[in-house]
């Protein structure tokens, strides 16, 4: 917990002077709630979320993407039963600093949603799906943010192109 905060105070909050030592004395929930406030509440730039469809291998798969394409890129996996909508805020918030991609697999939210005799859904088909995808639109690399289900597909996607994935951030995969 220290070294993580040391990493915040150090790169994000130079105007929180707060002593790392100091922190134990502060009960967990306040100081989350602090750094989520100083983090998530300063002045930035807003791209507008774009709501796109493409079509691989005749589904079509919904994806919003936000941020500059120059920016370096979050292919943002959801996990179940969820969909690209639990990224909404997230990719707001995020969106004047990176390029968000943010993908529904088939059978989730606005991606096509085949029936079990016409698609095989299982983890392997769906990184397959997704792979396609990034290759669709055109991701050279991007790190790889995986949430649930989202593991399973972006660890497939690694396992196949290794040297496009630049990080992983992963939340209960």
């Amino acid at each position: 917990m220290k070294s993580i905060l040391h990493l915040i105070y150090s790169k994000q909050i130079k105007f929180l002077s707060i002593h790392i030592d100091s922190l134990r004395l502060v009960p967990d929930s306040l100081l989350c709630h602090l750094l989520y406030s100083k983090l998530m509440n300063k002045p930035q730039k807003k791209y507008l979320t774009k709501y796109k469809t493409v079509k691989i291998n005749g589904l079509d798969i919904f994806y919003r993407e936000a941020g500059p394409k120059n920016a370096p890129t979050i292919l943002l996996l959801h996990g179940f039963p969820t969909s690209s909508h639990m990224f909404r805020n997230l990719i707001q918030k995020l969106s004047y600093k990176f390029h968000l991609v943010a993908p529904d697999y088939p059978g989730y939210d606005n991606s096509s949603m085949p029936s079990v005799d016409e698609f095989n859904y299982t983890f392997e088909n769906m990184a397959k799906i997704i792979s396609r995808f990034v290759e669709t639109i055109g991701l050279k690399n991007y790190s790889l943010y995986m949430q649930d289900y989202g593991a399973p597909i972006g660890y497939r996607l690694f396992s196949l192109y290794p040297e496009k994935v630049q990080a992983f951030i992963i939340q209960n995969a």
